[in-house]
């Protein structure tokens, strides 16, 4: 029982490529391919993504939030591969780093930056930009703060608010940001251990607005994995900055010790060993919070604890959301 590709009918792969046949797989989800395949597959994921945000149209001006990180470059370069496939008018794209850390940091973004912003075959250019944090916003992650979660917290809104603002000020009609899927089930667990869970608009590519900015965020790597994201920057052979640790007063350990890093820690332990669960989370997050925000359209605003405990239950089966299988012991 093998298939043309020598695939066992059990489902364990013989280390080709469930979509050529070629040698060199990568398991992300679980399903053998080569890197040329999953090239393919997350190029065209960009794509639909753009297609279903209408976020691919000539009059689009896309601003990307570029840290230099793995997953902000990655980003870029699917985006530079998107707009090398077009022909004629396309959406116009440019990296925006908001400036902290030191002058090394500062320099290793610059050269990631430049690995993805070479003027396409038509000579048409892809502009890279550095902008400050507000000033009171810059004054108030100098300061030593009260617990790691809070400053963590403080740093993203700072950020966002300065993307937002001068993403406005440059006439851009998104902000795009490169979160995937491991970030937002990250995002699921810390949101809810504040008593605050993430709004179902925050969980997938997007479209909602940015806050009173007049832009659309705009996620299109929301269903990629950050495993995936890796294996694909190592297919392009692409060198991603270093992360800077904060302010200068911050240790690493002190950062580490907040409930935003112990969960992006905890959903990558889970994604290494049981890859299904972080769609599982964001599958059952939105669940649950379709069905709050359908409670509080009610006129008496009443949220149904039953239907919402309903909508998170794994039944017995092993199946969350009506049929997404999950490891019962997981």
């Amino acid at each position: 029982g093998q298939n043309k590709f020598g695939r066992t009918a059990d489902g364990a792969p013989d280390g080709r490529c469930e979509k050529c046949g070629a040698a060199g797989q990568c398991k992300p989800r679980g399903m053998a391919l080569c890197l040329t395949c999953l090239d393919a597959v997350m190029v065209r994921g960009i794509r639909n993504a753009q297609t279903r945000a209408r976020a691919g149209a000539p009059s689009e001006r896309l601003l990307l939030a570029f840290s230099g990180g793995a997953h902000s470059l990655c980003l870029a370069a699917l985006l530079r591969r998107c707009l090398e496939g077009l022909k004629g008018d396309r959406f116009h794209l440019r990296l925006v780093h908001v400036q902290e850390g030191g002058a090394a940091y500062a320099e290793a973004v610059a050269a990631a930056a430049l690995s993805v912003t070479a003027p396409l075959p038509d000579g048409t250019a892809i502009p890279y930009e550095v902008i400050q944090l507000a000033g009171e916003d810059a004054a108030a992650l100098a300061e030593t703060p009260e617990n790691a979660t809070a400053w963590d917290d403080l740093r993203s809104a700072s950020r966002l608010r300065a993307l937002l603002t001068y993403a406005k000020s440059q006439q851009c009609t998104r902000v795009v940001l490169a979160e995937c899927a491991t970030h937002l089930a990250a995002r699921v667990i810390f949101s809810a251990a504040k008593g605050a869970p993430a709004p179902p608009d925050d969980l997938q590519a997007g479209g909602n607005p940015g806050a009173g900015a007049g832009v659309v965020l705009f996620r299109p790597q929301a269903d990629f994995l950050s495993e995936e994201v890796h294996l694909l920057l190592h297919h392009f052979k692409l060198q991603a900055a270093y992360e800077p640790v904060g302010c200068a007063h911050l240790s690493s350990r002190f950062l580490a010790s907040s409930i935003n890093a112990q969960s992006r820690r905890f959903v990558a332990t889970l994604q290494s060993d049981k890859v299904g669960s972080v769609h599982t989370i964001l599958r059952t997050a939105l669940k649950v919070g379709a069905t709050r925000a359908s409670a509080h359209a009610d006129d008496n605003f009443q949220v149904d604890d039953a239907k919402v405990d309903a909508a998170a239950k794994v039944d017995a089966g092993g199946e969350v959301d009506g049929g997404a299988k999950v490891d019962k012991d997981g």
